[in-house]
């Protein structure tokens, strides 16, 4: 990265693991609420409010699908109709069309899950999650802004939590700003970033390099 004279961004360390990045001077990034030693009942008693919006939805018709993540249509409906949402806005990540195709890609791996609302065959939210283990992180959510007063992410939200820890399964809802993540959330981990310009990277490096010949 030095040589190409690069900028080098880290986005998303985890605190645990910032001793080793410590060269770089990692910096506060964000946040990640998660959910976890939860019951699947004791989840849905702490949040009656979002169950009743699911029943709601229900009672409208609306129906619950998961999805493996082969379905690309649905995947790529996702991330276009985030992109028609977004447009105009700054740092559109979804109007770049190489990281849809990068989300396909990595989505035929098998890790990723699917999870939408729909009505009559239109979808008015969309999650896409990715399996890691004993752990589904929510990677990206979408919600028709049609039914934006039905509040159709939190309920969406809400069910696949309830399913997850259903399942054994802690949920990591990953950044973001939405105030029902944290809400939902049973606690947060803090994450670190790491910006360095080409001089930093090498200074970066330096100091590396010693404290590595210190310990030797």
């Amino acid at each position: 990265v030095e040589a190409l004279g690069q900028q080098l961004w880290v986005h998303g360390i985890r605190d645990e693991h910032a001793e080793r990045w410590h060269a770089f001077e990692p910096q506060p990034f964000a946040e990640a609420p998660y959910v976890s030693a939860m019951k699947a009942d004791e989840f849905a008693a702490s949040h009656s409010r979002a169950a009743r919006l699911l029943r709601k939805f229900e009672g409208k018709g609306v129906t619950l699908h998961q999805y493996p993540g082969s379905e690309t249509s649905r995947l790529r409906a996702i991330y276009a109709n985030k992109a028609r949402q977004l447009e105009g806005a700054d740092n559109n990540l979804f109007v770049d069309e190489r990281r849809i195709d990068f989300m396909v890609a990595a989505a035929a791996l098998g890790s990723t899950e699917i999870f939408t609302l729909e009505s009559d065959g239109a979808m008015i939210a969309g999650l896409v999650t990715l399996r890691d283990a004993d752990v589904r992180r929510f990677y990206t959510i979408y919600y028709d802004l049609a039914w934006a007063d039905w509040s159709p992410g939190t309920a969406l939200t809400f069910e696949v939590t309830r399913r997850s820890l259903a399942e054994g399964l802690s949920c990591d809802y990953m950044t973001g700003r939405q105030n029902h993540k944290h809400r939902f959330a049973t606690g947060s981990v803090r994450l670190l970033r790491v910006d360095a310009s080409p001089a930093e990277l090498h200074a970066g490096v330096s100091r590396l390099a010693m404290s590595l010949t210190r310990a030797a």
